[in-house]
């Protein structure tokens, strides 16, 4: 189980660096914001290369947020994932930042199988609705893109993913919201034999009395001066 310390949907903890033999270190205060996603705004787009034309995507908004490549349908997903940065000045100095998501299930599920490659790209997409196009990276381009992967041996565990020069460039660009888009890296695929095509599916739930969501829902962690 995830423990947090948080206010709504959002944690801001405030620590101090101490200097060292009287100012050797740096004195600013360190604040910590822990940011859940919004579900409903969250969600995926899936394409179909087999449908009819005018019928290859379809757009949800559920419980789970899938991304990757289906193995048996050759269905590929896009997850979506919408962190508000209200909580955080717009001239706030990065020094970290992390997304951690629940796998709740992996394709294939062969622990030993070698990872699924994906990008992480920040982009700005309007909420609370996706839109196909938001599906396509040159129609909408990523303003930067993480290199990553998920292994087979995720599913159930909490997945951990530094962003911290994509939240330095949100707040660069004065977003209001940090935005991802999960796609399969199929560059990478094609070039390292030692990946495969998968599908993840993230925990995304509304949670309950004993289980709430903010032991599970995929989290921002900032930390800034």
């Amino acid at each position: 189980m995830r423990r947090l310390l948080y206010l709504g949907v959002a944690a801001i903890l405030a620590l101090a660096f101490s200097g060292c033999g009287g100012g050797g270190g740096d004195s600013r205060t360190v604040f910590i914001a822990d940011i859940l996603s919004v579900r409903g705004v969250d969600g995926d787009i899936a394409f179909d290369p087999f449908a009819p034309p005018g019928s290859e995507f379809t757009i949800t908004h559920t419980d789970t947020v899938l991304a990757g490549i289906d193995p048996p349908t050759q269905i590929e997903f896009r997850g979506f994932l919408h962190f508000p940065l209200d909580t955080i000045p717009v001239n706030a100095d990065v020094l970290f930042a992390s997304m951690t998501v629940l796998i709740t299930s992996v394709t294939p599920q062969n622990p030993a199988d070698p990872p699924i490659p994906f990008l992480i790209d920040s982009i700005s997409f309007q909420p609370p609705i996706l839109i196909e196009s938001d599906f396509d990276r040159v129609v909408k381009p990523p303003l930067l893109t993480h290199s990553g992967e998920f292994f087979p041996s995720d599913q159930t565990f909490f997945v951990e993913i530094n962003v911290t020069p994509l939240m330095r460039n949100a707040i660069l660009n004065g977003l209001t919201d940090f935005q991802v888009r999960i796609v399969f890296d199929d560059d990478r695929f094609q070039s390292d034999l030692n990946t495969i095509i998968g599908l993840v599916r993230i925990d995304d739930g509304p949670g309950t009395v004993s289980r709430p969501r903010i032991d599970f829902a995929p989290l921002l962690h900032v930390e800034y001066f």
